[in-house]
């Protein structure tokens, strides 16, 4: 990636300043008064999955007692920080955090490879979420997931300029160590290969349509060894066991019909269900991150409010970034990813969704509410010459 351009301009400076300051403020933070904030529930499964590995290659014969319910993806990055390198947990938290860095400088540039003006947006957007920077402070998925994420997206948008088997097959490379970090992209490369088709990427449908199924040949054919392995060990053949919690608990349907006694008993569900999935898109959408884990009252208020602040400021640039944005196909793409991720988190969670659940999300709304306040501000220049 050319940096030169990102670090021509003050901003830029700027932006990563206070960046760093928000970020490792808390970090020191956590580290100094409440290290235990570093660890959430699921933490201890992914430590001990990353140990597991160690005890694989310590003595093969016991074979890999990795559990089911985590992807293999983010315990073997512990693996290799804790056991290969030899860090702590802080020194993990730490790299998380620069990798929050990267991916927003890897968003800044894809928006500006489709438009300079949506730069400084996106890279702003990305810096400041405040679920993203909650979240990297724990021994959690999500950092590692995104930056996987903007990578597949950097490289489909390089395939979707340069159309070519090489790019593809990196392309689906990135998405398939996404799909191994977290269960919730495992039906992407379904839409990918969906958008290569309807969009005829490759150049005609017929190569297209190759493309398409090579894309799901190799993100599925790479999944089977895992699926085999969880079969032989637990006699389930699915990638992960996280469903158990999620689907077949949470899913909206169910979720829905529970609550539908509490909320609106009498109503039709022709109207009930069209309402539940509206509210569940406005929680999704509208809740800040919390960091009421590290147990102050005073950090909690603060990023409450800097979190409203915060998604009062990108929404309407979002909205109207859905409407308009031009009909480059790297644009829209993004659009396709957003909608993914939005149905499949809330068909997943039901009622349950959190502002965690949004992050996968983030590119695409970096760089669509970038869009869509060029957009604003073009029409405001206009009203302001007219009146």
């Amino acid at each position: 990636m050319n940096l030169r351009r990102l670090t021509e301009r003050p901003w830029f400076y700027s932006l990563i300043l206070g960046a760093t300051i928000l970020k490792f403020s808390l970090f020191f933070y956590i580290m100094r008064i409440i290290p235990e904030a570093f660890y959430d529930p699921d933490s201890y499964q992914y430590i001990k999955d990353a140990d597991s590995i160690l005890s694989f290659l310590i003595n093969p014969a016991q074979g890999l007692t990795h559990s089911m319910f985590a992807l293999p993806g983010y315990p073997l990055f512990l693996f290799f920080w804790r056991h290969i390198i030899g860090f702590s947990v802080y020194h993990v938290i730490f790299i998380q955090i620069l990798f929050n860095f990267i991916t927003a400088l890897m968003v800044a540039k894809i928006a500006r490879s489709i438009n300079p003006k949506w730069e400084i947006l996106s890279l702003f957007i990305v810096l400041f979420d405040t679920p993203l920077t909650i979240y990297s402070q724990l021994i959690m998925t999500e950092s590692i997931f995104i930056f996987a994420l903007v990578y597949f997206i950097y490289c489909f948008h390089q395939y979707i300029t340069t159309p070519g088997y090489k790019l593809l097959i990196g392309a689906t490379l990135a998405l398939t160590v996404c799909g191994f970090i977290r269960p919730v992209a495992y039906f992407l490369p379904l839409v990918v290969a969906a958008f290569v088709i309807c969009f005829r990427s490759a150049g005609n449908w017929k190569k297209s349509l190759i493309h398409a199924i090579l894309i799901l040949l190799v993100f599925y054919g790479l999944g089977l060894p895992w699926k085999y392995r969880n079969y032989k060990r637990y006699g389930d053949a699915r990638l992960s066991s996280i469903g158990n919690v999620t689907v077949k608990l949470h899913s909206f349907l169910i979720d829905s019909k529970t609550k539908k006694e509490e909320v609106a008993p009498t109503t039709p569900n022709y109207l009930y269900y069209p309402y539940a999935f509206s509210r569940n898109i406005l929680e999704l959408m509208t809740t800040p991150g919390s960091t009421k884990h590290c147990q102050s009252s005073v950090l909690l208020g603060f990023t409450k409010v800097f979190g409203y602040i915060f998604i009062v400021f990108w929404i309407p640039g979002f909205v109207v970034g859905l409407t308009w944005g031009g009909k480059d196909k790297r644009y829209i793409i993004l659009i396709w990813i957003f909608l993914y991720f939005l149905c499949a988190t809330i068909w997943a969670t039901g009622w349950t969704v959190t502002s965690r659940f949004r992050i996968a999300m983030l590119p695409s709304i970096a760089i669509i509410s970038s869009a869509g306040w060029l957009k604003i501000r073009l029409w405001w220049k206009t009203v302001k010459k007219t009146s």
